[in-house]
């Protein structure tokens, strides 16, 4: 993988947020906290839009998991956002797949009635 992980653990809370996959939220906030995404920036998520929290490439990821995840497709004008932030086509590609890939995660989680450990749930 060629995205730095902290913003590949964006992408995939954002994605949770929007699809209320509670289970992908908490596994995924603890890797996102380990990858340098800070307390703030997750408690800002839903908000992500107006926050200060986010930088400019942050914020084309974040509109890319929301694109995804509500669907059917990123717009195009959601993928020259990315570009415009330097990303590379890889990289597009790399954080679509992501997004797409978590989409099908949450959609199982939830049909399966994946619950959260015992350890995992007052948190």
């Amino acid at each position: 993988m060629s995205t730095p992980r902290r913003i590949r653990e964006l992408l995939i809370l954002r994605g949770a947020q929007v699809s209320g996959a509670r289970y992908e939220w908490v596994h995924h906030a603890a890797m996102a906290r380990s990858a340098g995404v800070t307390q703030a920036q997750i408690d800002a998520l839903a908000g992500w839009e107006q926050s200060a929290l986010f930088d400019a490439r942050e914020q084309a990821v974040l509109r890319l998991a929301e694109e995804v995840t509500r669907g059917p497709a990123a717009s195009a004008a959601c993928i020259e956002a990315l570009r415009q932030q330097a990303f590379s086509d890889a990289e597009i590609v790399e954080l679509t797949l992501t997004a797409s890939f978590y989409v099908c995660v949450s959609r199982f989680l939830q049909s399966m009635d994946v619950d959260l450990e015992e350890e995992l749930k007052d948190g």
